[in-house]
């Protein structure tokens, strides 16, 4: 196979035609932003669609977090209160305790 001479002197052109401007095709042979519009009036379909893919993605990223989002009052809950029993924990009750008997060597 021939390999055809460049038309730029000196820009690279592979074995089968292209160049490496050709490597910034995408998934289904969708030109990326990264290539030159046709013409200085074409309209640049490459940018609306990696625009709206990136908006999409910002979408579902952002209605992800609401979805998962917990507040610190559950937080603390499900530190301080097993979950079955809905009782305290040791460490609340040690906590307590120790309150509790340092309020009453100040009244004694």
């Amino acid at each position: 196979m021939a390999i055809p001479a460049p038309a730029l002197k000196g820009a690279t052109v592979f074995s089968d035609g292209t160049s490496p401007s050709h490597l910034t095709r995408g998934p289904g042979g969708i030109d990326l932003a990264l290539t030159p519009s046709a013409g200085p009036r074409a309209f640049p379909w490459a940018q609306v669609i990696l625009l709206a893919a990136s908006l999409a993605t910002l979408v579902l990223a952002v209605s992800t977090r609401r979805g998962r989002s917990v507040d610190s009052a559950e937080l603390a809950d499900a530190a301080t209160v097993d979950a079955l029993t809905k009782v305290a924990s040791h460490r609340v009750f040690q906590d307590r305790l120790a309150h509790e008997c340092d309020r009453a060597y100040r009244f004694w």
